[in-house]
C-alpha cells in the first residue's frame, strides 16, 4: 500500500495536504463558476465583509487580551514553551494584547488581511463617502499590522496598492492618500486603541481594559532584523537560512524531485535546531518547491505568469480596475506568503486565482459594465 509513499513524509499529514490541495482545487472552480453566474461583486462583498468581521475581532483581541480557542494564547503547549524561554517569570502581560483573528497566531492572520484588503481600493461608486469609508478600514488594517509587527505584511499590502494604482492609472492624490492612511495607522493607530481602553476601562472599571498597547516601530524592526541576520541571529536570518538549508536538503535528497506532501515539518522538525532553520518553510514558493519538486514547482509558476500576463494585457485593453484588484491581491499574495508558517493547507488563499480565472474566461461583460 505504501508502496509509492515518499521516506520522508507521514502519509497522514501527506494525505491531509493532499486532500487541502484538492479542495483548494475545486475552490477554485466554484469561484470561477462564480464569476460566470455574475457573481462577481458579490464575491467581493463577501471578501469585504469577511475582513471588516475579522477586524473587529482582532480589535477586541488587542482591547481585551481575550483570544478564541484557536488562538496560540490558549494553547498550553505554546504557554509552557513560553515560560521555559522567561524561565519561570512572569510573561510579559502586553504580550496578549495583539490580533490573532480566527487563526492561530498573529503571522496568519496578519497574512490573511493582506492578501484580501486591495478589495477596498476597488468601489463602483466613487462618492467621498464611499472612498473616506474603505480607506478607514485600510487604516485600522495597517494599524492591526503595526501591532502585530508583521512588517511583511505592510510590505506586501503597500506593493499591492501601487500595483493597483499602476493599472488604473491613479493620480498623484491617490498615492498621498494612502501614504496619509499609513502613517494615521503608524503614529496614532496605537493611541486610538489605548483611548477605547481607557473609557471601557472608566466604565467598567475592569482592570482587562487598563493596558498600554504595545506599538511595533517597524522601521526600527526592519532595521533590526537586518542587522541581527549579519550576526546570524534573529528571524530574518533563521528564514533565509531555511530557505537555502531546505532547497539544498531536496536536491541533495531527492534530486529535485521534492521530499513529497506534508514532509517539511516530518523531515526537518528534528533537524532544525542544528541547523539553525525553522521546522516550517514560512514560504508558500519554498514550501511547494521542497515537498514538491522543480517541475511541478516551475509548471506552477509558469501557469501564474501566464496568468498574470493575460491580467495586464486585458488592463491594457480594456482599462477595467477588475482585473487590477485582482493582480492587486495576487501582488500581496506573493510576498504575504513569507509571513505564516505554512500555506497549502488553506484552500482560502487560492480565490484570487479562482477569480482570476473566471474573469480571464468570463468577465468579458462584467469588465464592459465596470468602472
Amino acid at each position: 500500500m505504501y508502496k509509492y509513499q515518499s521516506p520522508w513524509s507521514a502519509f497522514n499529514i501527506g494525505a491531509r495536504e493532499i486532500l487541502a490541495l484538492v479542495l483548494a482545487a475545486m475552490s477554485v472552480y466554484v469561484v470561477s463558476f462564480l464569476v460566470k453566474k455574475e457573481c462577481f461583486y458579490d464575491i467581493i462583498t463577501v471578501i469585504k465583509i469577511a475582513v471588516i468581521v475579522l477586524l473587529i475581532i482582532g480589535f477586541v483581541e488587542t482591547i481585551t487580551g481575550k483570544h478564541l480557542g484557536a488562538s496560540m494564547w490558549n494553547d498550553s503547549d505554546y504557554i509552557d514553551r513560553l515560560q521555559e524561554i522567561y524561565k519561570g517569570d512572569m510573561i510579559p502581560k502586553e504580550a496578549r494584547y495583539i490580533a490573532t483573528g480566527i487563526f492561530y497566531n498573529p503571522n496568519d492572520y496578519c497574512a490573511f488581511l493582506s492578501v484580501f484588503s486591495p478589495v477596498f481600493l476597488f468601489h463602483k461608486s466613487e462618492d467621498t463617502k464611499t472612498i473616506v469609508g474603505n480607506y478607514t478600514v485600510l487604516f485600522f488594517v495597517f494599524t492591526i499590522f503595526i501591532i502585530d509587527d508583521a512588517w511583511i505584511c505592510i510590505v506586501a499590502l503597500l506593493l499591492g496598492i501601487i500595483v493597483y494604482f499602476l493599472a488604473v492609472k491613479a493620480s498623484v492624490g491617490k498615492y498621498l492618500s494612502i501614504a496619509g492612511v499609513f502613517i494615521c495607522a503608524r503614529y496614532g493607530g496605537g493611541y486610538l486603541i489605548e483611548g477605547v481602553s481607557a473609557c471601557l476601562y472608566r466604565i467598567f472599571k475592569y482592570d482587562i481594559f487598563n493596558h498600554m498597547v504595545r506599538v511595533s516601530e517597524v522601521e526600527t524592526a526592519v532595521i533590526t532584523q537586518v542587522d541581527n541576520m549579519v550576526q546570524d541571529q534573529g528571524s530574518l536570518f533563521f528564514r533565509i537560512n531555511t530557505y537555502l538549508e531546505s532547497i539544498s536538503e531536496m536536491f541533495i535528497q531527492s534530486k529535485g524531485l521534492g521530499l513529497g506532501a506534508g514532509s517539511f515539518a516530518s523531515y526537518f522538525g528534528g533537524i532544525a535546531e542544528q541547523k539553525n532553520m525553522m521546522s516550517n518553510p514560512h514560504s508558500f514558493w519554498v514550501e511547494i518547491l521542497v515537498q514538491y519538486g522543480v517541475v511541478i514547482f516551475m509548471l506552477f509558476v509558469a501557469i501564474l505568469v501566464v496568468i498574470f500576463g493575460k491580467l495586464i494585457m486585458k488592463i491594457i485593453k480594456e482599462d477595467s480596475k477588475i482585473y487590477a484588484v485582482i493582480i492587486a491581491m495576487g501582488t500581496a499574495f506573493i510576498f504575504a506568503s513569507f509571513a505564516p508558517s505554512s500555506y497549502l493547507t488553506n484552500p482560502y488563499y487560492w480565490l484570487p486565482i479562482g477569480l482570476a480565472l473566471g474573469l480571464l474566461v468570463n468577465g468579458n461583460g462584467i469588465s464592459s459594465r465596470s468602472l
